[in-house]
């Protein structure tokens, strides 16, 4: 597997996380204030894992580019 793969591999994970988010996203109006918050907890920390899927792809793909 080559870098540029790989980055196209953490590319796709992040979309999924993100669809994944959308699917939870609107659990949050049918629960109560402490289930709620445990949700938007872990909703903030597939935000982060997204982010950091979508960073290192890029990375990954560009890679070559910089040098």
């Amino acid at each position: 597997m080559t870098l540029y793969e790989l980055g196209l591999e953490y590319l796709w994970q992040s979309n999924l996380v993100r669809r994944r988010i959308r699917k939870l996203t609107p659990c949050l109006k049918n629960l109560c204030a402490d289930e709620q918050q445990e949700l938007k907890r872990r909703i903030n920390l597939l935000y982060a894992a997204a982010l950091e899927c979508k960073r290192i792809g890029e990375y990954l793909i560009n890679y070559k580019k910089e040098e």
